[in-house]
């Protein structure tokens, strides 16, 4: 399935050019010229990841990733997103990461650089699969898999959670930023490390009785659910 990327920038030569290197690499792209329009566009666009920058007016790039991390808008929390700016400070960079951004991009950047960390985020996020009737399809495969270990041991909702995040990314590693992200939302800005380290060491305990100790952890990387096993 194509990923599809809503790229947000008032410069429209800007964001046309960008739009154009995304889709010569098979991405759907929407493209649009301000926070307030993607604002409206999450009505009617379900984006796999979005690509923002951050001078706009009334609504600045940094502002609406805090919006969308917040859940204060239609997209989901958890959608990545890559800040291009033309604000190469230091602190800008670590402003808008703490904003939210899974990445940051300084203007003019290479071509190269941009298309490699969009696929790299969507290799850890792959686009959810839909079905004839559009609603969301997750692996049968997958789904089976935790259905199987849900029975083998009675785990709590952050255990079924990490797990489900795992076995839908297919042996793909998931950093620990991310995974922290999403099993600690309250935490957005600063997650929560050691209370997944934690976490995961009582889920491992769980299931290695079974022979289920496929969670594996790759170095500089993240965690993945071991499927050659």
């Amino acid at each position: 399935m194509k990923a599809q990327i809503l790229v947000i920038d008032d410069d429209e030569k800007i964001a046309k050019l960008v739009s154009k290197l995304l889709r010569r690499q098979g991405y759907d792209v929407v493209t649009l010229y301000s926070a307030q329009q993607a604002l409206l566009a999450a009505k009617f666009v379900d984006s796999d990841l979005i690509i923002t920058d951050i001078m706009m007016p009334e609504i600045t790039g940094r502002d609406f990733v805090n919006m969308i991390r917040e859940g204060k808008t239609l997209y989901h929390k958890d959608i990545p997103v890559i800040i291009i700016s033309a604000l190469y400070e230091l602190s800008d960079k670590v402003g808008g990461i703490q904003d939210g951004a899974d990445d940051y991009l300084v203007k003019p950047f290479e071509v190269d650089e941009l298309l490699v960390r969009v696929l790299s985020l969507l290799r850890r996020n792959p686009p959810k699969i839909t079905n004839e009737n559009g609603m969301e399809q997750e692996n049968d495969t997958n789904n089976k898999e935790l259905e199987k270990l849900i029975k083998v041991e009675e785990l709590n909702e952050n255990e079924k959670k990490f797990l489900h995040h795992l076995l839908v990314r297919n042996g793909v590693p998931l950093s620990k930023h991310e995974l922290s992200r999403i099993m600690y939302p309250e935490s957005v800005g600063n997650p929560d490390g050691r209370g997944l380290e934690m976490m995961v060491g009582r889920l491992k305990k769980k299931l290695e009785p079974h022979d289920q100790d496929r969670i594996k952890i790759k170095r500089g990387e993240g965690y993945y659910w071991d499927i050659k096993k």
